[in-house]
């Protein structure tokens, strides 16, 4: 194109410098040569611009035309838009491609929707193409008829789902929802092992005159396999531990729980970045044989937080964890606490014991440095512990602890402990969901002790039992949670017993309306010392009074005591719940009903889950 332009115009510029260098003089030579040069620049430029405006005006994005749907029924204008596809300037101008382009893709969007009668008209505007579809009638599905032979007819899974099919019954036709129930017959075949299944009649039988559609799914499931060889790939992990993951046995029926519980098994152990089944079906021998990939996790993971408690005030927190230590599943992990009343550090090795997930043995150190109303204590911890998870979320934990404690109390002199304790403990937990569970339960007690012989001052004998409880009320909106502990330790002089072995009440998770720890016997001076029973109850309701915001009302009573005519120390109360994103955060307002307490009212903040 560039060059049409140019060539005419060379021409004559050549002929009349031809015939003015015959006849002009010098300077109007120079004159023309230099008009030429000039001329000739300006004939590019103008041949560049004028290219740039043609690819601009033939550009598709220009020519494309805006299609309107009009129609009742807004998902049969979608799926009437989506069919139609883009249309062309151009295409307008040819009606009889725009009808058979309009007629196909009608038809086509009309009938996956039930709509065997639709019509349509359009009207062609400036740039904009809007069709309007007369839908008429829409079909409904009629007497389905789901059918199945064989070992799954048997199955609770395939009874369920063919009673689903007949909640279509009257209701209106669409293909869609035809085609997406056949594949998860389909599905659900393959999860429970039934490789060899076969739709002997697989129709969607359509009545025009009567506008009715009768789904027709004959299935014949066929054998069921059973699961045959597992191996692993990728992993360094040795196989003898991995085993224990598997949770059927060779020869067992396929069913997908069993994968789910395999690949949850592996994640839970968090040893790996990656977890990929592979199926590999044995036609002949019937059999599902597997090939778990693996990636082995090599990463330290960090945690570092801050919050913020009544009890504790301003707090800080690191942590460290390496899932998978060695070839063995041995893992590792490190976390310290900082606040005013309190600093601890504690360090973890956990070795499997055959079973990573269930059984294992637990070595930790710590340290803390706690000063809490009248008594001071400097404790370093080791322990070895033997822990046993069972499918019915028990947990046994065995346990023999080494302490070396110094404490004080009411600023008097420092006291330095050393004993071992043996210790057995019994635990179960549950709750529904996290950011704002409706149903759960904790239930948690141990024994522990020591005597002279095992370095302690005197021997002592400590129990401990609690359980929470937390249910609706009539609705989800209305919830009920309950508390109780009870504790006794049996010793000849509970002043001998180490300070952080006695038990002391109030605070958020205890006595609201009293300070941290503030609640427990005294002695002749008015120090607290601690007690050697403990008996602490609430009750709480909360409502749900806008999406992320309860109310709550409670009452908390309780004491640690030495002696059994010692006053029970109670508190009521009410306040709110955030449900953050990051979990429940509680702020309380909470009157003491003692007489011996100073404040007339105390406030409460916390966070986490309320059990």
């Amino acid at each position: 194109m560039g060059v049409c332009l140019i060539c005419p115009y060379s021409a004559v510029l050549i002929t009349s410098w031809a015939n003015l260098s015959i006849i002009g003089r010098s300077e109007t030579f120079i004159q023309v040569v230099d008009f030429l040069i000039k001329f000739t620049r300006l004939q590019r430029y103008a041949a560049i611009l004028t290219t740039i405006i043609l690819l601009l005006l033939s550009s598709p994005a220009s020519a494309r035309v805006k299609v309107e749907v009009l129609a009742i029924d807004p998902a049969l204008a979608e799926n009437i838009e989506i069919h139609i596809g883009s249309v062309s300037q151009e295409s307008l101008d040819q009606r009889q491609t725009l009808d058979n382009q309009l007629k196909k893709a009608v038809e086509k969007g009309a009938f996956a929707l039930g709509y065997y009668h639709a019509s349509y008209s359009y009207r062609v505007m400036k740039k904009k193409l809007r069709i309007t579809i007369d839908s008429g009638p829409r079909a409904q599905f009629i007497d389905p008829i789901v059918e199945v032979y064989g070992e799954a007819a048997l199955l609770p899974e395939f009874i369920a789902l063919q009673q689903t099919a007949l909640t279509v019954d009257r209701q209106p036709l669409d293909h869609g929802r035809y085609d997406d129930f056949k594949q998860t017959l389909r599905t659900l075949t393959n999860e429970y092992g039934f490789y060899d299944a076969k739709f002997t009649k697989n129709e969607l039988r359509i009545d025009r005159q009567n506008n009715t559609g009768q789904p027709v799914l004959i299935l014949h499931s066929g054998e069921r396999y059973h699961f045959g060889e597992v191996s692993f790939e990728g992993s360094s992990v040795e196989e003898s531990i991995l085993r224990f993951l598997i949770p059927f046995e060779k020869g067992g029926l396929v069913d997908r729980d069993t994968f789910l519980d395999l690949n949850r098994n592996l994640l839970d152990t968090e040893y790996f970045n990656e977890v990929n089944i592979q199926r590999q079906i044995n036609k002949d021998t019937k059999t599902l044989d597997l090939l778990v990939l693996l990636d082995d996790s090599d990463k330290n993971r960090f945690e570092v937080g801050a919050g913020y408690s009544t009890d504790y005030g301003p707090r800080v927190r690191f942590g460290w964890n390496k899932s998978l230590f060695n070839s063995k599943g041995h893992s590792a992990d490190f976390s310290t606490e900082l606040s005013q009343p309190k600093q601890e550090m504690e360090a973890n090795y956990r070795i499997p014991w055959d079973d990573p997930l269930r059984k294992f043995v637990n070595i930790s150190s710590g340290y803390q440095l706690k000063d809490v109303e009248d008594s001071a204590t400097d404790l370093f911890t080791s322990s070895v512990a033997y822990i046993r998870h069972y499918d019915s979320d028990w947990v046994l934990n065995y346990s023999l602890t080494g302490d070396i404690e110094t404490y004080s109390q009411g600023g008097g002199p420092a006291t330095t402990a050393q004993y071992i304790l043996p210790g057995f403990g019994v635990s179960k937990s549950y709750l529904s969901e996290v950011r704002d569970p409706s149903r759960g339960h904790r239930f948690e007690t141990y024994v522990r002790g020591s005597t002279e012989s095992l370095g302690a001052d005197v021997a002592f004998l400590k129990s401990y039992v609690s359980y929470r409880y937390l249910t609706p009320i009539f609705s989800r909106k209305t919830l009920l949670l309950l508390r109780g502990e009870l504790g006794a330790i049996e010793t000849d002089d509970i002043l001998q017993v180490p300070v952080s072995r006695r038990f002391f009440a109030g605070g958020d998770n205890s006595i609201r309306g009293y300070n941290f720890e503030s609640v427990s016997s005294t002695d002749s001076d008015g120090i607290l010392t601690g007690g050697a029973y403990l008996n602490t109850f609430s009750i709480e309701l909360s409502y749900l009074l806008f999406e992320n915001w309860r109310v709550a009302a409670f009452a908390d009573t309780g004491r640690a005591y030495n002696d059994s005519d010692e006053p029970f120390s109670t508190g009521v109360g009410g306040g709110i719940r955030w449900l953050s994103p990051i979990g429940q955060i509680r702020f309380d307002l909470a009157i003491p009903l003692s007489d011996e307490v100073d404040q007339n009212y105390m406030i409460h903040i916390s966070m986490g889950p309320p059990l």
